[in-house]
């Protein structure tokens, strides 16, 4: 038989035409595509790599949970701009150390509660705030931060509770921004299922705990191990079938612009209003911390955009918060606004990372330098 008359190969009639070829075409391509993208996302442009979460059934606070990933790189855009070399500790927090309870310590303990400012996804773990105002003062204290994303002032009231319980601060650091308050009150809009907030009750408030807790899902452990699935949910922001749009940790709404002391709305709470809020909000953090300091930080969110010329007014919930704390004794208030002024005017230096609306690394050395002199000019802790 001539070989003109020979049977075609297996291979010419598996990649020949017809649906079963074209899908054989399809998946081996698939497979190419996929094996050459793990290489270039995990090298090349590193994907956005995030923790596994979870949410403890006795506080009720949603963090990081530490059976899973505990290193990773944090990566920003579809370019993958560089974020932060992320650590989760024993206990679940992003820090460069691992927590002891106040048997093990033997110095005080200040305790840091923020927002992603202070959680620190955009810079490395051992340049965080926390890491910076242990070295400033000398290391005479041990310094704990506990942070998370889109955290406002209800949810600072039962990490405190958390905190005070597992590690005894003689401290507490409270870092407030934009609506903070707002964001905390159930009332005025903004539900959020593993949040703590309050809502009314007659002529004052009463909390509320999270509507549900998180749950890590099946898929979610092994999805995290493909470079090419973290770059199309956190860098190219690709909402996935059998998933909702992932967000990249960051505060429910950074890029506001600060308050000129009106309601943050038509028709939103005035600053009345936010100051009833957050006064029983202090009050709660006051009977549960009793004997504990506390210093109110304002954010500085002001001096986050490289054209800076001039202070503007405090965002209105902190000013809720400032009135509510005036005249309470254990209570300080502090505004990074002059930190960042006086550094900006002499150093000329940028205080953002790079999602431009996070602290870099800088902004962090310059909020920890604030923060430990006015600890020792009011002789607190040390």
């Amino acid at each position: 038989m001539c070989s003109s008359e020979r049977r075609p190969s297996v291979r010419r009639r598996l990649l020949g035409r017809g649906p079963v070829a074209f899908l054989l075409r399809l998946l081996i391509f698939a497979v190419i595509f996929v094996g050459v993208g793990e290489v270039w996302f995990r090298t090349v442009a590193p994907a956005c790599e995030q923790p596994l979460y979870m949410q403890d059934s006795q506080w009720k606070i949603k963090r990081a949970d530490p059976s899973g990933p505990v290193q990773g790189l944090f990566t920003v855009g579809r370019l993958t701009a560089r974020g932060g070399a992320w650590r989760v500790n024993n206990d679940g927090w992003m820090s460069d150390i691992n927590y002891v309870s106040s048997v093990q310590r033997n110095r005080p303990l200040v305790a840091l509660l923020g927002d992603s400012q202070i959680e620190g996804f955009f810079t490395d773990a051992d340049r965080h705030v926390d890491v910076y105002l242990a070295e400033d003062l000398n290391k005479a204290v041990d310094v704990y931060s506990f942070a998370g994303s889109g955290w406002d002032l209800e949810q600072y009231v039962a990490v405190s509770r958390y905190a005070t319980g597992a590690y005894s601060p003689s401290m507490l650091v409270i870092f407030i921004g934009n609506k903070d308050v707002v964001d905390s009150v159930r009332d005025y809009g903004l539900f959020s299922a593993y949040l703590w907030q309050i809502k009314s009750a007659g002529d004052s408030f009463t909390e509320v705990g999270p509507a549900s807790l998180y749950t890590t899902g099946r898929l979610t452990r092994p999805a995290k191990l493909s470079a090419v699935l973290n770059y199309l949910l956190y860098n190219a922001k690709v909402t996935l079938p059998g998933r909702g749009g992932a967000a990249i940790p960051q505060d429910l709404d950074t890029a506001a612009a600060r308050s000129d002391g009106a309601p943050q709305s038509a028709g939103g709470p005035n600053l009345e209003q936010l100051t009833a809020a957050a006064q029983y909000m202090v009050d709660r953090l006051l009977a549960e911390n009793a004997g504990v300091s506390m210093v109110f930080v304002a954010n500085g969110d002001g001096y986050m955009s490289p054209a800076i010329d001039s202070r503007a007014a405090l965002p209105i919930d902190v000013q809720a918060v400032q009135a509510a704390i005036k005249g309470k004794s254990g209570c300080y208030f502090l505004d990074l606004d002059s930190a960042f002024a006086n550094d900006w005017a002499v150093k000329h230096l940028e205080f953002v990372a790079a999602d431009k609306q996070h602290w870099n690394v800088h902004a962090n050395q310059v909020v920890a330098a604030a923060l430990a002199a006015f600890i020792r000019d009011h002789n607190l802790v040390v």
